[in-house]
């Protein structure tokens, strides 16, 4: 099996080493979506790309030795689409839960919250508003 030097792994790799990192920084991804750590995610989402990438380019100088490899880039293709998909839904439920913070303290300024009108949607209802002490208001609710 031919090896190449990985410039994201710093090391000489051949396409054995090149799958385990791919699948090893992928599991990783999905940890740090677990842990809604989103900087993380991005990095990892990162690296993976740069390791398929490497691993394509292993595979390119490869002779008959690359079947074993052809259906794992398959596989690596789809996941890398459910990555992007994962990490979009990630910055989304991310965006959420600040506007949703921001929503809330704008609250606790009773004048902003009690001229809510047509011409300020952005400001919120203050039927909306939940009742001071109410546990909505307690940070973390």
């Amino acid at each position: 099996m031919t090896v190449i030097w990985s410039e994201v792994l710093q090391k000489d790799c051949d396409g054995t080493a090149l799958k385990q990192a791919y699948i090893d920084t992928n599991n990783a991804f999905y940890e740090a979506v677990k842990t809604k750590d989103l900087a993380q995610a991005t990095a990892l989402d990162q690296k993976c790309t740069k390791v398929f990438d490497e691993m394509a380019d292993w595979m390119s100088r490869e002779g008959a030795d690359v079947e074993p490899f052809i259906d794992f880039k398959d596989q690596a293709d789809r996941t890398a689409e459910e990555r992007e998909r994962t990490l979009q839904e990630l910055i989304h439920s991310e965006h959420q839960a600040h506007k949703a913070n921001r929503d809330l303290a704008v609250t606790a300024n009773g004048y902003i919250a009690a001229h809510e009108s047509e011409h300020h949607p952005h400001v919120i209802d203050p039927s909306a508003v939940p009742p001071v002490g109410s546990a909505l208001l307690e940070k973390g609710a």
